[in-house]
């Protein structure tokens, strides 16, 4: 063994995993048995394809009853893994929230670009290239509202494309 798989030998301490059940908070605690007393009677040993999940999780629908969230979060307080009835009812209003979001960030960027050149045009200080910038944001800005009227929409959406 050369120098730096001894370094790398000694820095590594294998672990138990422990899960708490009511907010779903893994712990870990060294296999040597020297932090056993620090496990609390609340807590679960996992299971190594607990484990595995844990460290390489893929992507679920949470709810609280009332929202869907998409995450590859381990946890997400307040929140529990939905059942496939749950993601078949709140899916639909998910979409929908995540397409109003969306616009709603893209409209917050527009505002920001067209105010400072509608300035320019109001005071006859534009030049033309902010003229055509104002007249290019203005577009995006219209084509944003009009998403909604998209056959398909919010499942299928084609965004405009911000000026460059």
């Amino acid at each position: 063994m050369d120098g730096d798989e001894m370094a790398i030998e000694s820095i590594y301490v294998p672990h138990k995993y422990y899960v708490d059940e009511a907010t779903g908070v893994v712990y870990a605690y060294p296999e040597d048995g020297s932090q056993d007393s620090f496990i609390g009677n609340n807590l679960r040993e996992m299971s190594a394809e607990e484990i595995v999940a844990h460290f390489n999780p893929q992507p679920r629908f949470w709810t609280d009853g009332i929202t869907l969230i998409f995450s590859a979060a381990s946890i997400i307080l307040g929140m529990r893994l939905a059942t496939q009835e749950e993601i078949a009812q709140l899916l639909p209003a998910m979409k929908l929230r995540e397409a109003a979001e969306k616009i709603s960030g893209l409209r917050q960027v527009a505002d920001q670009a067209i105010a400072p050149l509608q300035d320019a045009v109001d005071i006859d200080e534009a030049t033309p290239e902010e003229v055509a910038a104002l007249t290019a944001w203005k577009k995006f800005r219209v084509a944003l509202i009009r998403l909604p009227e998209q056959q398909g929409y919010p499942d299928e959406v084609v965004w405009p494309l911000p000026p460059a």
